[in-house]
């Protein structure tokens, strides 16, 4: 139970760094993907990712790859 806390924890920690940065650091989203177990935590994760590149004329290619890869890996 304890072990399950911490991970939330700290997923939501990472979250909220994606979330303030306006050029999230790639690390952090790495981290995250990595440990995001919670399939409510991953789509505030997308969504987070998704409201960057919705904010933007010429959104980052990197972004948008990763949400196509992250997306493409869910369950239809």
């Amino acid at each position: 139970m304890a072990d399950q806390t911490i991970r939330q924890r700290y997923v939501q920690y990472l979250l909220e760094q994606v979330r303030a940065d306006p050029f999230p650091s790639i690390e952090h989203m790495n981290m995250l993907e990595a440990t995001v177990r919670d399939p409510d935590q991953l789509v505030d994760y997308l969504e987070t990712l998704m409201d960057k590149v919705e904010a933007t004329r010429f959104p980052s290619l990197g972004l948008l790859r990763r949400i196509q890869r992250i997306t493409s890996q869910l369950p239809a």
